[in-house]
C-alpha cells in the first residue's frame, strides 16, 4: 500500500507546473506594480491641478468681478 506522503513522478511533476504557474502569475503582478505611478508624481499632479485651478479662479474674478 502507497503512503500518500511518497512522493511519485505524477506528483512531482503536478507540483513543478503548479511552482511555475505561481511564478508566471507573481511576475505578472510584479509587473503590474512596476507600472503604477509613484507618489511624489500623484502629489506633484495634485499640486498642478491646485494651482492651476487657482489660477483661473484668480483670473475669473479679476476679469468679471468688476463688470
Amino acid at each position: 500500500m502507497l503512503d500518500e506522503h511518497t512522493l511519485t513522478l505524477q506528483r512531482a511533476d503536478q507540483a513543478r507546473t503548479d511552482f511555475c504557474l505561481i511564478d508566471n502569475n507573481l511576475k505578472f503582478v510584479m509587473g503590474q506594480l512596476a507600472e503604477l505611478p509613484m507618489r511624489a508624481y500623484i502629489a506633484k499632479a495634485a499640486l498642478g491641478i491646485m494651482v492651476g485651478s487657482s489660477a483661473i479662479v484668480i483670473l475669473w474674478a479679476e476679469t468679471f468681478w468688476r463688470l
